[in-house]
Parts: C-alpha cells; structure tokens; sequence
C-alpha cells in the first residue's frame, strides 16, 4: 500500500487550548473586511468642490439644444400653418356669410317694391355709386401708390 502524507504539515503545532485554536484559525483564515466610514458627499465637505455627473449635464445641454431648434424652426412653421388654416377658415366664412346677406337683400328689396327689375336698379345704383367714389379716391394715374 502506498504511504499517505501526514495531514498536518511537519513544522505545524498542534493546538493545546481553545484560545490557540482560535488564534491559529484566525491567522489562516482571511480577516474580515474594516467597517467602512459613512461616504459623504463632497460638497459636504468642501462647499466649493462640485460633483461633476456628466451624464445629466449631457441630457441637459441635448435638452436645451433641442428646445432651440424646435423653437426656431417648429414654431414659425406651426404658427404660419395655424394662420393658414385659420385664414382660409375665416374666408370660407366670410364668402358664405356675403352670399347669405346678399339673398338677403335682393329678398328685402324685392319684398318692399314687388318688382325684381326694380330690386335690381336699386342695387345697380347702389354700386355704381360706390364704384365712383372708390374711383375718386385713386391716386394719380402715373403714380403706383
């Protein structure tokens, strides 16, 4: 049969008492890690010393970028647009309302002398009057003002 090694090594003592014991197993085992102090922030203690998180200082400047561009180019466009909109809206109303109010009219005229010829020289007087007066207030026939 093949010897088998001695299981402690030759220079090893042996432990007499309890305390050696613990003292032996102290010395092989690995020692527990120092209780760590509690981190406190720099600016805790030194208030002039700044933290730098660069990540939100990047999320910020990207940020603020972006509101720029989108306050120049975004809100023009969506302002020009709503005008657009909103113009074609109020000329739509406007045709619509001019058309009702002159059926109104020719219907006014025509109830109160019951002729339509006569409805119809009345309005063409109106007309023709103020196409004289919108004519007397051009300028000068050279000038493009």
């Amino acid at each position: 049969m093949a010897q088998q090694p001695p299981l402690d090594p030759p220079d090893a003592v042996p432990a007499a008492t309890p305390a050696a014991a613990a003292e032996a197993v102290a010395s092989v085992a690995p020692a527990a890690p120092a209780p760590r102090a509690a981190t406190v922030p720099p600016a805790a203690v030194d208030p002039n010393a700044r933290e730098v998180d660069w990540a939100s200082q990047l999320a910020g400047t990207i940020d603020q970028y972006v509101g720029l561009v989108r306050d120049r180019t975004t809100r023009p466009a969506l302002v020009v647009t709503r005008a657009l909109v909103f113009g074609i809206i109020i000329l739509i109303l406007a045709v619509a309302a001019g058309v009702l109010l002159w059926i109104a009219w020719i219907t006014g005229i025509t109830a109160l002398v019951g002729r339509v010829w006569i409805t119809y020289l009345i309005t063409g007087g109106i007309l023709v009057l103020l196409g004289v007066f919108l004519m007397a207030k051009r300028g000068p026939a050279g000038s493009d003002a």
